[in-house]
């Protein structure tokens, strides 16, 4: 147990949103040589933000946000490494995250996006209900933060990295899922419930005297037997003999099928789940 003074904010495992201010930018860089996609469900009933399991949540409440999440280490004055960095995560949606990759394009090496600083205000071009952020590199196409801040801001990175999915948002599966609706009086039986398949039978007709008709039998006049002398029997069987000759075909075997499996197409971007939150810290130095 750790002791604080009264007026300390108690520390926490969880990691802090970024959250813009009006009329005020802040700077920081991207910590981590890589980002990760969440997919997050809100619902005013549970009055709480959780991540999709890909099943009954996606009935239950249909709409669904995807984001890309970013480790950002943030200045705390200005762009004044030594008023010292705090680590926090940035949310950002499909424009905002092109927005980055476009900025690191501009290196040979996309990872060289973590060794410069980048400035980040609302956009006050979009609603501000969105609160949209315009992210900027830094004209001098440098990072303030030293050795000493990065090592610092190392240590935070190993306590909250753990927990960065929870940060975001609740991890949630079905059974838990289904506990909370139930505690939430929010009734999803209607998705839980499969309607039993209806099943239906033709009904036979009934044969009545009526209806039997006896079969027609028609009469075949029987045909006369052949009657052959000795020589027109061999004549005949050599005859039949000398075609089967003609029509023996000697089979040949069918060429094989040679089939080309399509080669695979690579994704341009392979973006890792949230529960691979793991990388090289020393590759912040």
């Amino acid at each position: 147990m750790e002791a604080v003074a009264l007026d300390d904010k108690l520390p926490s495992p969880f990691l802090d949103k970024y959250e813009p201010q009006k009329g005020k930018a802040d700077y920081m860089f991207i910590c981590s040589p890589q980002k990760w996609r969440a997919h997050i469900h809100f619902s005013e009933q549970l009055k709480m933000s959780f991540h999709c399991f890909d099943g009954l949540c996606c009935k239950v409440f249909p709409q669904r946000n995807d984001y890309t999440i970013y480790l950002v280490g943030q200045y705390l004055d200005g762009r004044n490494a030594k008023s010292g960095l705090v680590l926090k995560y940035l949310r950002v949606g499909r424009q905002v995250d092109e927005a980055i990759r476009s900025i690191a394009t501009q290196f040979e090496d996309p990872k060289k996006l973590t060794a410069i600083d980048l400035k980040v205000e609302l956009d006050t071009t979009k609603p501000e209900k969105f609160k949209m952020l315009k992210i900027t590199p830094c004209v001098d196409g440098k990072r303030m933060a030293g050795k000493e801040a990065l090592l610092d801001l190392k240590e935070q990175i190993k306590v909250f990295l753990p927990n960065l999915e929870s940060s975001i948002a609740r991890p949630m599966d079905e059974k838990e899922f289904i506990n909370v609706c139930e505690q939430n009086d929010i009734d999803i039986s209607e998705f839980t419930e499969e309607a039993p398949a209806k099943t239906t039978m033709k009904k036979s007709k009934i044969q009545t005297p009526e209806d039997e008709v006896e079969p027609e039998v028609e009469e075949v006049e029987e045909e006369p037997e052949l009657e052959l002398s000795e020589e027109e029997a061999d004549e005949l069987m050599s005859e039949i003999e000398d075609e089967a000759e003609i029509e023996e075909v000697e089979e040949k075997p069918a060429p094989k099928k040679t089939t080309t499996k399509a080669p695979k197409k690579q994704k341009a971007e392979d973006i890792p789940e949230l529960d691979d939150a793991a990388f090289d810290l020393d590759s912040l130095l």
